[in-house]
C-alpha cells in the first residue's frame, strides 16, 4: 500500500481527519494525486532539512483549528445554558408571580 492508498483508507473511516503528508520523493504527480482527495485536509511537507519546522507549524495550525471548534462549541452550550435558565426564570415569575 502506498501513500496515495493509505490517504484513502484513513479518509474511509473518517472523512474529517487531517492529514500531512511528507515524502522525499520528487513525483509531483504521486503529490498532486494524494492533495487532490481532500483538498481542505491534506498537506504536503517535503521531508528535507526545513521539514520539522514545517511540519510543526502544520499540526500547530490542525491543533490550533480544533481547538478553536471546541471553544465555540462550548461557548454555544454556556449561552444555551444561561438563556435556557434565564427563560425558565421569567416564566416561574408569570406562573407563580414574585412573593
Amino acid at each position: 500500500m502506498n501513500g496515495v492508498e493509505l490517504i484513502k483508507k484513513i479518509k474511509e473511516i473518517n472523512p474529517h481527519i487531517k492529514v500531512i503528508l511528507t515524502t522525499q520523493q520528487d513525483d509531483k504527480t504521486l503529490i498532486n494525486e494524494a492533495l487532490s482527495i481532500d483538498p481542505g485536509s491534506i498537506s504536503f511537507v517535503p521531508k528535507n532539512e526545513e521539514s520539522f519546522e514545517l511540519f510543526l507549524d502544520e499540526v500547530r495550525y490542525y491543533v490550533s483549528e480544533h481547538t478553536v471548534k471546541i471553544l465555540k462549541k462550548r461557548k454555544l452550550i454556556s449561552q444555551t445554558i444561561f438563556f435556557s435558565t434565564l427563560l425558565i426564570g421569567i416564566i416561574m415569575f408569570l406562573v407563580f408571580g414574585f412573593e
